[in-house]
């Protein structure tokens, strides 16, 4: 790869170095906004649910303290004020139940991607946020 940099008339080093780094912090932004990967960042009002969910939503994480997928999509949770339990598969009994659970939903089941999250007797493995949502609960009845 081969990086030219020619200067116009009245502009700075710093200038361009500012704007190419302003413009490739949006692209990256912009990417990780498609993959999904940026929803946790935006923690204000406008990520809160448009519905009042219901009371007896259960919703269990299992995954691992080290898993970056498993941070993100608990923050997502707390972002929209959905209470959850954290079940650690490093500890032999979570990981036992883990697996209980999800070869019960999905008897072939040979390998696991973190999160694996219980919502309301639902095994979704390491599901897009939108998925989540749409297996909860909602005060209105709806699903």
């Amino acid at each position: 790869m081969i990086l030219r940099i020619s200067f116009r008339k009245g502009r700075s080093v710093s200038g361009l170095i500012s704007q190419h780094t302003r413009r490739a912090g949006l692209v990256v932004f912009a990417g990780l906004i498609w993959l999904g990967l940026a929803s946790s960042c935006s923690t204000g009002p406008e990520r809160r649910l448009d519905r009042a969910l219901a009371t007896d939503n259960e919703v269990l994480v299992f995954g691992r303290t080290s898993c970056p997928f498993c941070h993100g999509f608990m923050e997502q949770l707390e972002a929209d004020g959905i209470g959850y339990e954290f079940l650690d598969i490093d500890q032999e009994e979570q990981r036992a139940h883990l697996w209980e659970l999800a070869s019960a939903a999905y008897p072939e089941l040979r390998n696991l991607s973190l999160p694996v999250v219980v919502v309301n007797d639902q095994v979704l493995i390491r599901p897009p946020y939108q998925e989540f949502l749409d297996q909860l609960r909602y005060a209105d009845g709806s699903r």
